[in-house]
């Protein structure tokens, strides 16, 4: 949603309205960070510092989640869209879930793929780290 603030500039007596957007753009700076990428699901160990990165795969159309137990918690969960000659690939659905821990231990991350089919089984992936 764009909002407006008023913003009031010395030595001129008009009144000014400035939008959010042109504020936070004004204020945006890139941030380097390591992100952790397994390519299987054997047990692997992070710093407290790193972002775990999984990879979901499922068919279009059904359900996917990620349950997080230990100390760790879900950051952001994104749509992955594949393109192919200049268009949307369509029947599969990729989710991206960043992972960061909040303390040390053993975490264990379950994503589920349900399938829309009513009598498909559901995929389920587990993923195990130790934060130190």
């Amino acid at each position: 949603m764009r909002m407006f603030l008023p913003a009031l500039f010395v030595g001129f007596s008009v009144l000014t309205l400035v939008s959010t957007d042109a504020l936070l753009a004004a204020d945006v700076k890139a941030t380097r960070r390591e992100v952790i990428v397994p390519d299987d699901a054997k047990p692997f160990v992070v710093k407290k510092d790193q972002t775990v990165r999984l990879t979901g795969e499922g068919i279009g159309g059904g359900k996917m989640t990620a349950k997080v137990s230990g100390p760790a918690t879900i950051v952001s969960e994104s749509l992955i869209s594949h393109v192919r000659n200049g268009g949307i690939l369509i029947g599969a659905d990729y989710r991206d879930y960043e992972i960061r821990p909040t303390g040390k231990g053993a975490v264990k991350v379950t994503i589920t793929s349900i399938p829309p089919q009513p009598d498909a089984e559901p995929k389920v992936t587990v993923y195990q780290f130790k934060v130190k």
